[in-house]
């Protein structure tokens, strides 16, 4: 399931101290250096050193005792899973991300649509204009924008000389594509589903085991809300 996700050379960094920090969604925190750039390009020109420290502020206060929290930025939960070992709980920030082989899959899967011929020119297209990347599941709009695009050049227009217009235009609309798109998830769910049973019946999960299925429960119900607003 990680096996595409994980592709990437690793980008490992550790920021002492700061890394005591756990992450929060709400968080909100501004950050500085104490020196102001020019100050500091000044005294290194010099070959003086300068007494310089990073400065992180919370946009709260912080009672005594009581754990601070920072943000690691606007993260989804695959993104906290893979670059920090965690999830948060109904996490505010979260979406779905998917991929092209997911829609592949997903048609391969479907009695209705496996029987379509794409033309193969719709496929170069959207890899010709990056339209592969960032497709996702969202709360509020639904879909992003090239998944909603993807779903309609791929289902909904017949005319490959219309891609351009299609791709570029305004946001296609969900209702020609809303079937599409529940059915889309729903084949997710079930991918996720499967996932999270298989780790459920593992007598005993090493804590990373626990993490991930954690992982696809937060997914599952995720997706849940999605298709909740969907139908």
């Amino acid at each position: 399931f990680f096996a595409d996700k994980l592709k990437d050379e690793p980008n490992m960094a550790l920021a002492p101290f700061l890394d005591f920090f756990n992450h929060s969604a709400e968080a909100v925190t501004t950050s500085k250096l104490s020196i102001p750039y020019e100050s500091l390009t000044k005294q290194l020109k010099k070959n003086q050193i300068p007494d310089l420290h990073y400065e992180l502020f919370t946009s709260t206060s912080v009672p005594p005792f009581s754990q601070v929290f920072i943000s690691y930025g606007t993260h989804n939960n695959t993104k906290l899973l893979l670059e920090y070992g965690f999830t948060l709980p109904a996490n505010p920030q979260d979406f779905l991300e998917l991929t092209l082989d997911d829609i592949n899959a997903f048609i391969r899967a479907d009695p209705e649509l496996r029987p379509l011929k794409i033309h193969r020119e719709k496929y170069r297209f959207i890899a010709d204009h990056s339209l592969a990347e960032q497709l996702f599941f969202v709360p509020g709009d639904l879909l992003s924008h090239n998944l909603a695009v993807c779903l309609t050049l791929l289902f909904i227009e017949q005319n490959i000389y219309q891609l351009r217009t299609v791709a570029f235009g305004e946001l296609p609309p969900l209702e020609p594509i809303r079937d599409l798109a529940t059915r889309l998830a729903q084949f997710k769910l079930r991918e996720l589903q499967t996932s999270h049973q298989a780790l459920a019946k593992l007598p005993d999960l090493t804590a990373s085991g626990s993490v991930c299925r954690a992982y696809f429960h937060e997914c599952i119900q995720f997706l849940n809300k999605i298709l909740a607003e969907l139908w």
